[in-house]
């Protein structure tokens, strides 16, 4: 089953278009100005969140070239996400999911929890758009600076005593890179994290730190690669 929009979407995201009045840093700047709500109000997300995304999942249809993320997501046996799955995670699954998840939970009545949450997801999705782009202009890097000034505004709202983690930190630096070197996908590490999973690979029974092992690998490596420059485009 895919799911069908009758909104118009912005990019290959899946993200709803903003109305030409009603942007998404208007909306932002509307929600900020509410004080934080009584935890009673609050949507239990790791409950009726997850069960909501795993659901969603099923339903979610992506073209090929698309990372799909595992059915039973958060289970113990789904095992650690791949840096491709958490993308696809935040820059596809996670959008179709919750939009529907926010707006189920704030038909009955809207409050300022549900509105800080689903402030602080849209912040980040908005800045994970913007990283993974291929092209990247000025306005680009201003709008990922402001989109992730509030979310993390919105996360000491949204979370108790919010631990600050040096990713946090890192990511201040981003539209500073952007502007210098363009799409940070150029220089991403994606490349390198294959390569290092295509060596985990190769059997070395046991033996490491000896200069016959290494010179195995890299002339397999080599071989590999040849192999696969060879393949009809």
């Amino acid at each position: 089953v895919q799911r069908c929009f009758t909104t118009p979407l912005a990019g290959p995201l899946g993200i709803p278009a903003p109305s030409k009045h009603e942007t998404h840093n208007s909306r932002l700047d509307y929600w900020e100005d509410d004080g934080p709500e009584d935890t009673d109000e609050k949507i239990d997300f790791q409950d009726s969140a997850l069960l909501h995304i795993r659901k969603a999942i099923n339903d979610i249809v992506v073209p090929r070239g698309v990372t799909q993320v595992p059915h039973n997501l958060g289970e113990p046996k789904a095992g650690k996400l791949k840096a491709s799955e958490w993308y696809s995670l935040f820059s596809t699954y996670l959008p179709l999911a919750l939009i529907d998840f926010f707006g189920d939970t704030t038909a009955s009545g809207v409050t300022n929890s549900n509105q800080h949450q689903l402030l602080n997801f849209t912040s980040l999705v908005v800045c994970t758009n913007i990283v993974a782009s291929k092209t990247i202009s000025i306005n680009d890097a201003n709008r990922f600076s402001q989109a992730y000034l509030l979310y993390t505004e919105t996360a000491k709202l949204v979370f108790q005593s919010p631990k600050i983690l040096p990713n946090h930190h890192y990511a201040l630096h981003l539209p500073e890179q952007m502007k210098w070197w363009g799409p940070l996908s150029n220089v991403s590490e994606f490349a390198g994290e294959r390569i290092n999973g295509t060596l985990q690979k190769m059997r070395t029974n046991g033996i490491i730190g000896e200069c016959q092992v290494e010179g195995t690998m890299l002339r397999e490596f080599c071989q590999i690669q040849r192999f696969v420059s060879q393949k009809p485009t």
